[in-house]
């Protein structure tokens, strides 16, 4: 499979990057410029990721990084392709609006998976996140760098791949994740009703009432099988993970 992404600028289309996806996995997301490949970022079937540099007639140089006290190629490990769940980034790209035209990007003809942004002066930046997602993850608002999220693109099964569009220069807003909070109310051996085996009410609708005077209204309820009650609480916190 590849997914070829890019722009539309006065009336021509302009090849940014594009995303291979290998039989046994392996997922390759190329950048171009300057009508050339400029470098390639590889999330291989194990977990393994290398950043690449590309230049034209030769042969790909690692990204070097001083990660241990001396230069070494760029290599992280993540979690194996078969084995994610939720969402695992492969890599970031992204452009300013106003160096879209002059990055002399190679001319592409769109087909129907390939994805087309028209960059307009109410977003600076034009920045992509590159994401292999299990089956069933919902979108999300707030992407990267806790910028959020314009829009939103799946391609492929086996893996799946997630491509969001995002502007690097947008105000930062935390991720959200939602938090259940589960309070019970259970009998005692002494005829009393316990919240959380702490506080002792007479009856169970006592115990039920005080929660809701100081929580309010619960999300949901379940009854227990020792003749108790959970009362279910949500709340949204910051995530995190997706800072």
């Amino acid at each position: 499979m590849v997914i070829r992404a890019g722009f539309k600028c006065n009336g021509k289309y302009l090849l940014g990057f594009e995303v291979k996806v290998k039989p046994q996995g392996d997922v390759f997301m190329f950048v171009f410029e300057r009508g050339h490949r400029r470098m390639h970022v590889s999330y291989h079937k194990d977990g393994r990721v290398n950043h690449n540099t590309d230049r034209p007639n030769e042969k790909h140089i690692p990204v070097m990084w001083d990660f241990w006290g001396e230069m070494e190629p760029m290599i992280r490990r993540e979690i194996p392709v078969k084995d994610i769940v939720g969402r695992q980034r492969v890599a970031i790209t992204g452009w300013a609006t106003e160096d879209i035209e002059k990055a002399a990007l190679p001319e592409f003809a769109p087909q129907p998976d390939d994805i087309v942004v028209e960059p307009t002066p109410a977003t600076p930046t034009v920045g992509f996140s590159i994401n292999i997602v299990s089956p069933g993850t919902p979108a999300r608002s707030i992407g990267h760098l806790g910028a959020p999220v314009l829009a939103r693109y799946e391609r492929g099964t086996t893996p799946i791949i997630e491509i969001e569009t995002f502007d690097w220069l947008a105000p930062q807003i935390p991720a959200k994740r939602s938090v259940i909070t589960v309070l019970m109310v259970t009998p005692s051996h002494d005829g009393a009703w316990l919240l959380d085996d702490k506080e002792r009410f007479n009856t169970r609708k006592e115990a039920v009432a005080a929660v809701t005077k100081q929580h309010g209204e619960p999300h949901k309820y379940s009854d227990r099988t020792d003749g108790g009650i959970n009362l279910y609480y949500r709340r949204l916190e910051d995530d995190p993970f997706e800072l």
